[in-house]
């Protein structure tokens, strides 16, 4: 009866293990590389906004980005994630090439380490345009922004950063 008990609790504590290690991933994105990618370190997507859309990315992963001008705007789609350079804000950009916000941060998440620029803003938010480098729309809960550079970006409120009914 021991052994079994002992058995069943390191079968348990096995499975319980391996379900929070799935439950949280780290991504691969590199402009530079072949597209799309699949994620992976030695095959990784090109697009932020690509690895950030796939439905394996989940809350809580990490998405790791290689030294390269990205132009696109990136929008957390509302998952908790931590979105690093690996190289750092002068080695990495994000550019929007005045499409709209160049990013869109959501609660629980982490930005670390780009130049931000190239933003236009969001339309119909308050204004005719708004966050045009980081927009924080209607989150609760704690977003960091890191090692980031806020430059060349416009809107009518809030050019570098707005953040409209977010709390706290």
């Amino acid at each position: 009866m021991i052994n079994a008990r002992s058995s069943l609790w390191s079968a348990l504590a096995a499975t319980l293990l391996a379900a929070a290690t799935a439950a949280q991933s780290t991504w691969y994105v590199d402009v530079n590389g072949t597209p799309p990618g699949s994620g992976t370190q030695i095959d990784p997507y090109t697009s932020i906004q690509f690895a950030i859309s796939q439905p394996t990315t989940a809350p809580c992963d990490t998405i790791l980005v290689h030294s390269g001008i990205y132009l696109e705007t990136v929008d957390f789609l509302g998952k908790a994630l931590d979105l690093q350079s690996i190289q750092g804000a002068s080695l990495t950009t994000i550019n929007a090439l005045l499409s709209g916000t160049t990013v869109t941060l959501a609660a629980n998440s982490l930005l670390d380490g780009f130049t931000i620029r190239g933003g236009s803003g969001t339309a119909g938010v308050m204004t005719s345009s708004f966050g045009g480098g980081i927009a924080v729309i209607g989150e609760t809960g704690p977003m960091t922004v890191r090692n980031c550079v806020v430059r060349s970006n416009r809107a009518v409120t809030g050019g570098g950063l707005g953040v409209y009914q977010g709390a706290p």
